[in-house]
């Protein structure tokens, strides 16, 4: 179904009661107000749930949801959201990202205007004390800002492509990609406007950048082999070059070091980060891909 209102945010949430507030906050400043959101929560041990329904109760409970699932990782989560949503289009909001005021009517509008039916924005990373958490986000973020995630879709996508795969962790968004691809759908890229990105407030140690990357690692293995043939091979390839996640990039330390040497307190963390993030990755990577090769069929 879909339809009854504009845009359904979907946010999957798991012990996300530090930024959830400041999230739903900024969805409630946005400058277009025909929407709803599904907040999917899983396996929370914080406060997430009571900061949900709260909101939920301020607002409006006959227009916003707030569902519990026994699920951890996001693509499950989204997916329950879709099947919950009633909106002509899916916008895919993470509870640490914070919305500016003009994103969901600029987003909405530039899709509309060019018939596309999946769009990618641009996000920003939130200024962090920590140095290893600037080094990471020198990484992560090259220009300052990135637009790696399509986010905004058109519904017909869900109908045309299916939902995203639940046994991908964390690049569960490139399956889905290559699947649009595949099915002919219209992509385009949001530029960078003023009050029309995201703000992103990831929490950053060295444990949650190994675990991650780790993960990164064992989706990837896990898309690899889904694919296979020619498409594995072109997924293969972004695995190896690290153009987005980082699997190698020690021939990225120049343009690191450049902007490195302007906040010379990251030079340490960041050439301590490059290998150890390639490693995890490349660690989840081949453990999985072994374990995918002698696993016994169901």
């Amino acid at each position: 179904m879909g339809g009854d209102v504009l845009v359904s945010i979907i946010i999957p949430t798991y012990n996300s009661a530090r930024t959830l507030a400041k999230c739903l906050e900024s969805v409630e400043k946005q400058t277009l107000d025909d929407y709803e959101v599904i907040i999917v929560d899983g396996l929370s041990r914080d406060s997430t749930r009571e900061v949900a329904l709260k909101w939920i109760k301020s607002t409006d409970p006959s227009r916003h949801k707030y569902i519990d699932v026994p699920y951890r990782f996001q693509a499950i989560k989204r997916n329950i959201g879709v099947k919950a949503s009633r909106g002509k289009w899916v916008f895919f909001l993470d509870s640490d990202q914070y919305m500016l005021p003009r994103l969901l009517e600029v987003a909405v509008n530039y899709a509309e205007e060019r018939g596309v039916g999946a769009l990618r924005i641009p996000e920003v990373p939130v200024f962090k004390k920590s140095a290893l958490a600037r080094a990471e986000n020198i990484i992560k973020y090259p220009r300052g800002y990135r637009v790696a995630h399509y986010r905004l879709f058109e519904r017909s996508v869900f109908s045309r492509v299916g939902l995203q795969d639940p046994r991908i962790p964390y690049v569960e968004d490139l399956d889905f990609f290559y699947r649009m691809e595949v099915a002919g759908i219209k992509l385009g890229e949001l530029p960078l406007i003023k009050d029309a990105y995201l703000l992103h407030d990831e929490v950053i140690s060295l444990r949650s950048v190994l675990l991650k990357r780790y993960y990164i690692g064992v989706g990837t293995a896990r898309v690899v082999w889904k694919l296979k043939g020619v498409r594995s091979r072109v997924f293969y390839k972004y695995f190896a070059s690290g153009s987005q996640e980082g699997a190698r990039l020690f021939s990225k330390y120049r343009r690191f070091l450049a902007r490195a040497k302007r906040d010379p307190s990251t030079i340490i963390p960041l050439m301590t980060l490059i290998p150890l993030r390639a490693f995890a990755m490349r660690l989840g990577f081949y453990l999985e891909v072994l374990s995918l090769k002698y696993k016994k069929p169901e």
